[in-house]
């Protein structure tokens, strides 16, 4: 355990000194201070877009808190993830290319540690950011609009968090059997693309697979469904995250660095 520990340490220092500690919690923070100001004038730039002299009346309902949380979660469901997957898909492999995890595991400490603290290390990062981001879309829909929306918004970011954290266990698992980190950010992204489309192919699908959680945060803030009917999705999201954690723990142990 005290391995582990070193190991977990060893990464948060090294996440400080790279640009991960400044570029994916500014990029999150910018998504959620624009995502209430973009809800609020989108209607008057459609106006304005269609131009005064065209003879168009567009009738556009008053922005919402609600568009506002859309916003929001379609940029961290696109951007987000795009940041998550760019930032972590050399997490193992890079290690091995380089000789740092030979000269690290001569240590008398377990593999297993090594990447568990990877893990760890970059999921703390990424659902701080995201926290952070979703802190200033609630305090921007506070002062523009007349409800803040909490309970429901805050339920989309758990969905969020919990696929943002099977998006980590997708490229440490590409990182881990990966010999290049070309190859593992392409099986990383084809894993997470797959997932987006599994949603589509089936009711069943859109209930149960990973994919169907981002259209669960829009219908959560949008009042369309309970927070119970996301539970399988969750679950097997979940599920899936922990397994593909593991697989990478008993791929590294068995490789010869």
């Amino acid at each position: 355990m005290s391995g582990a520990k070193a190991y977990l340490k060893k990464e948060f220092r090294e996440i400080g000194k790279t640009y991960k500690i400044y570029v994916i919690p500014i990029i999150f923070l910018v998504l959620g201070l624009m995502s209430p100001i973009i809800a609020k004038i989108a209607p008057d730039l459609v106006k304005s877009l269609a131009g005064s002299g065209s003879g168009v009346v567009i009738q556009l309902p008053p922005p919402t808190a609600v568009d506002a949380y859309l916003q929001l979660f379609k940029n961290l469901n696109q951007i987000g993830i795009l940041v998550v997957l760019i930032t972590s898909i050399g997490l193992v492999v890079e290690e091995k290319t380089r000789g740092t995890a030979v000269l690290l595991l001569t240590k008398p400490v377990p593999r297993w540690s090594f990447m568990i603290s990877k893990y760890l290390a970059s999921a703390l990062l990424v659902i701080g950011s995201t926290l952070l981001s979703y802190l200033a879309c609630l305090y921007y829909c506070n002062i523009l609009f007349d409800e803040t929306l909490f309970n429901p918004s805050f339920q989309g970011l758990v969905l969020l968090l919990v696929y943002y954290l099977l998006v980590l266990a997708i490229t440490l698992f590409a990182s881990t059997i990966s010999s290049t980190s070309v190859v593992s950010g392409g099986i990383a992204i084809g894993g997470v693309l797959l997932l987006s489309l599994l949603p589509s192919l089936s009711t069943w699908l859109a209930r149960y697979t990973p994919g169907a959680l981002s259209g669960m945060e829009n219908r959560l803030v949008a009042g369309s469904i309970a927070f119970g009917d996301t539970v399988p999705a969750l679950v097997v999201t979940a599920v899936f995250a922990v397994l593909l954690v593991a697989a990478a723990v008993v791929v590294f142990q068995r490789q010869e660095l």
